[in-house]
């Protein structure tokens, strides 16, 4: 009995050994022969995807014409040649045939430019925040896309890479039965179709991002749900473009009624200079010119009615994004704990009909036991192939939960 147990204890120990060298392997063919990118990285290619870089384009190009609108309504140098010939009359008494009278001075719209040039401005500003609005959501449109296709990729690469360490364990095993050697064909077939699947998946992070990615080992995204106790953020705060767009409309309230006055300053010099005379004269002429509607106070009304319209339509969409968060974060409390169940049960059934089989492979040395374990081999190869499939199906059912929710 005792050479018995010590026969026991050395064959566990020789299979310890062995299946610490296959992992040791297998951790050196994944470093070396194929990168490693993890989500974080690939995530950093959302911003140079070609969508992404023409609403960088547009927001570029609004935010020129804003520059533009203000260089417009900068002090305007004003520059004015007269020449003359007169024939007929004289004047002031200074005998002349010709005259010259150059202009030159400045002009300046106080309170930020005249009507016409705070219309366009105040189009334009608008127009910039919704494309830089528009530039955050197709980030975040990108990004989301891409964590959906990194966490499958990852599901698919994971399958394929567990089960063809699994086949490892039937190499140079002489007299498996043919029913066991066609459910090993069956897995070297979901080996395959895993393998397509995740060069599709390839493929659409490469139309994604418009990028070169070539073939690479993922890493499993890991996600820590907050506590409880902290503070969700703000809607604005995942809306920065939204809450500039706002803080606009607020600037704009505030302005009243200098958005329709139209001043003016007007500050030039004009000689003037007789040749026939041998005479000249300067002139120095300045003025304020105030244009101003009469029912200013109408204006100020309606225009404030319009700018709350426009605030109340955001604030509307805001409070819906939150609510449908607040919803989703509510649903997800709910899920989580069903996927990381089920997460925990298919891993543990995994596991266990792993030991079963190294168990039986170590046992089939025995003559005694070799018929016995065949018939039950495709039994538990076929409940460790489910129970692999199922775990890390699970698995990134719980990640993209997860990444939904602390989104």
């Amino acid at each position: 009995m005792k050479k018995m147990n010590d026969g026991n204890r050395t064959g566990h120990l020789r299979l310890i050994v062995f299946f610490a060298i296959w992992l040791i392997m297998s951790l050196f063919n994944t470093a070396f022969g194929m990168d490693i990118m993890t989500l974080k990285q690939i995530l950093i290619f959302a911003k140079k995807s070609p969508e992404v870089q023409q609403k960088i384009n547009d927001v570029s190009a609004a935010r020129q014409e804003i520059r533009i609108l203000h260089a417009e309504s900068s002090p305007i140098l004003q520059a004015r040649v007269k020449v003359g010939r007169y024939t007929h009359f004289n004047y002031d008494g200074i005998p002349r045939a010709y005259i010259l009278k150059p202009k030159l001075g400045l002009k300046y719209y106080l309170f930020g430019g005249n009507k016409y040039l705070r219309h366009i401005t105040s189009q334009a500003k608008p127009a910039y925040y919704k494309k830089l609005s528009r530039y955050d959501a197709a980030v975040k449109r990108i990004q989301s896309r891409l964590k959906k296709i990194y966490i499958n990729y990852w599901e698919n690469y994971k399958i394929a890479d567990d089960l063809k360490r699994f086949l490892r364990l039937f190499k140079n095993k002489s007299g498996i039965a043919e029913n066991v050697k066609s459910i090993l064909q069956r897995i070297r077939l979901s080996i395959y179709i895993a393998h397509m699947r995740a060069e599709i998946l390839l493929h659409k992070m490469i139309e994604t991002t418009g990028q070169e990615i070539h073939q690479f080992a993922p890493v499993k995204p890991l996600f820590s749900r907050p506590s409880k106790h902290s503070i969700p953020p703000s809607m604005l705060k995942l809306h920065p473009a939204i809450e500039g767009l706002i803080s606009y409309y607020h600037s704009q309230r505030q302005l009243g009624f200098l958005r329709f006055l139209d001043v003016k300053l007007k500050l030039f010099a004009r000689p003037s200079y007789y040749p026939a005379a041998g005479r000249s004269k300067m002139a120095v002429i300045g003025g304020i010119y105030l244009n101003i509607p009469l029912d200013i106070m109408g204006a100020v009304h309606h225009a404030n009615q319009q700018l709350d319209l426009d605030r109340e339509n955001i604030l509307i969409k805001l409070k819906e994004d939150a609510l449908e968060r607040k919803q989703n974060i509510k649903i997800a409390d709910i899920k989580i704990p069903i996927y990381r169940r089920r997460v925990r049960f298919w891993k543990k059934r995994a596991n266990y009909f792993m030991k079963i089989l190294q168990t039986d492979f170590t046992s089939m040395k025995k003559l005694h036991h070799k018929r016995l374990i065949m018939q039950k081999l495709p039994h538990d190869i076929r409940s460790y192939r489910e129970s692999l499939n199922r775990w890390v199906h699970a698995d990134a059912k719980l990640s993209l939960m997860l990444y939904r929710t602390l989104s």
